[in-house]
């Protein structure tokens, strides 16, 4: 009986709460989880504005050079307020014309 008493307490000591392992399963998980999201959030938004700079910079792309819907095959890419990648201006211009949205330059570049 001993021996049996004494492998019990063995298994209870190998017992690990999950909120010892990861504080966000704690009682207090949501506030966690928030300042953590939080956190994230204020990271991302400042590497966004060191990368891209502020939006004030962000330009017109000057469509009224380019005779849509075609464009010059040269390849100068640009990256546009939606984060996409577009070949050349002309080809951003095609996509604003196509979806009637106001997309910006924020730099000459891949994004």
């Amino acid at each position: 009986m001993e021996m049996m008493k004494k492998k019990e307490e063995v298994e209870e000591e190998k017992i690990i709460h999950v909120s010892d392992v990861c504080p966000c399963l704690n009682p207090d998980a949501p506030t966690y989880l928030l300042l953590v999201l939080l956190l994230l959030a204020r990271v991302w938004a400042a590497s966004m504005h060191s990368q891209f700079g502020p939006s004030a910079e962000y330009r017109t792309p000057n469509c009224d050079q380019y005779r849509l819907p075609g464009c010059p095959r040269d390849f100068n890419p640009v990256c546009g307020s939606d984060m996409s990648t577009y070949p050349n201006e002309c080809t951003l211009c095609m996509k604003i014309r196509e979806d009637s949205h106001d997309i910006k330059i924020i730099r000459s570049g891949p994004c």
